[in-house]
């Protein structure tokens, strides 16, 4: 799966998500922003940085069944595109990409 994975920009993936349904995806240098609860499975929400500081270009939730990662962890992220899905946070509700992890790859973590 990971040799046939791309990035696909955020906008086109969230725009047309239909068409990259169950599609192998690679992004690097990802920064882990949110962890949410689930019982057997571990749900993040992992973001793509933007070009000026901290705010996020992207955001995707994340479903991983593999070892925890920490608020902050940049990452490496391989996995299959599940849709887009809605989660309650502060300031309201908000629809994202959703990502099956296939593999995630800690870069670095937080001080």
């Amino acid at each position: 799966m990971k040799e046939n994975a791309k990035t696909i920009d955020y906008d086109e993936l969230y725009r047309n998500i239909s068409e990259y349904e169950d599609e192998p995806v690679y992004y690097d240098r990802l920064i882990l922003t949110g962890v949410l609860a689930n019982e057997d499975k571990k749900d993040y929400l992992i973001s793509i940085p933007g070009t000026s500081g901290y705010d996020a270009e992207g955001v995707f939730y994340v479903t991983w069944d593999g070892n925890p990662y920490r608020e902050d962890d940049v990452v490496k992220l391989w996995g299959v595109v599940k849709g887009l899905e809605t989660y309650s946070a502060v300031g309201g509700e908000y629809t994202v990409p959703k990502i099956e992890a296939v593999d995630i790859q800690r870069l670095s973590q937080p001080d």
